[in-house]
């Protein structure tokens, strides 16, 4: 199986450039390089759809991805807002799970709303007892090979990107390591591509659409023709970067 793995496409309110980055023309050419790519199976996108959350943003998401005839499913991010990617996007798909070509795709929600406004998301993430309960049900249930996706990863590259971004990673991963089936979790947030593989299960970090960050430049400085996507070939056990 083949996946095209995204993450962290930041669509503004209607498109306008960020930190003097054309966001809007970075989706564009991300969505071409899909189109020219043959044999993809699936397309995943590890949340931050949009920047601001606003309708516009996502109106624009959804419009350039209609051309892809690829299935294309999502987990939310920080930057999401749940009600106007569900109402708005018909082309990307917001699931918990799904089989799909004999493998076991789990989405988890890692996103924590701020207690003082709940229109915002906070910048780190956790998983909840509820969530990991249920994903260990699933596990326990389900022996074929599973992928789990989420927005916020569980490890995270050296430097300034360290900032322990998901809050309760060991509990996470504590689950994780006791699954054999388990052969990959998908995550964004971090805006530079990064791997690791951690008993038979490899962690694999998206590299950003929107704009990219890297833990050799200073705390948040863009990484320019930086951003790109992930090409995963279960088969052959591979993953490409593959720059806009």
């Amino acid at each position: 199986m083949k996946i095209a793995l995204l993450s962290d496409i930041h669509m503004p309110h209607e498109g306008k450039p960020i930190w003097d980055t054309d966001v809007k023309e970075h989706l564009y050419s991300c969505v071409e390089k899909l189109k020219k790519t043959p044999n993809v199976d699936i397309i995943i996108i590890t949340g931050d759809l949009s920047n601001d959350g606003s309708v516009s943003s996502y109106e624009l998401i959804d419009n350039a991805f209609s051309e892809i005839n690829t299935p294309i499913f999502c987990c939310l991010g920080n930057h999401d807002n749940i009600q106007n990617l569900q109402n708005t996007l018909q082309h990307i798909k917001y699931i918990k799970n799904i089989k799909y070509n004999n493998w076991h795709f789990i989405f988890l929600n890692s996103v924590i709303p701020d207690e003082f406004n709940p229109n915002v998301n906070k910048a780190r993430g956790y998983l909840n007892e509820d969530d990991l309960n249920n994903l260990e049900k699933m596990l326990l249930q389900e022996s074929c090979n599973t992928v789990i996706v989420m927005h916020h990863p569980a490890i995270e590259p050296d430097g300034w990107l360290n900032r322990r971004l998901l809050e309760n990673k060991e509990e996470f991963m504590k689950i994780i390591s006791k699954y054999q089936h388990v052969k990959m979790v998908l995550m964004g947030h971090s805006h530079e591509h990064y791997i690791k593989s951690i008993n038979n299960t490899q962690y694999i970090i998206a590299p950003a659409i929107g704009y990219a960050f890297s833990a050799s430049l200073p705390k948040f400085q863009i990484d320019i023709d930086n951003e790109g996507f992930l090409l995963i070939d279960t088969n052959r056990n591979t993953v490409k970067k593959i720059l806009l």
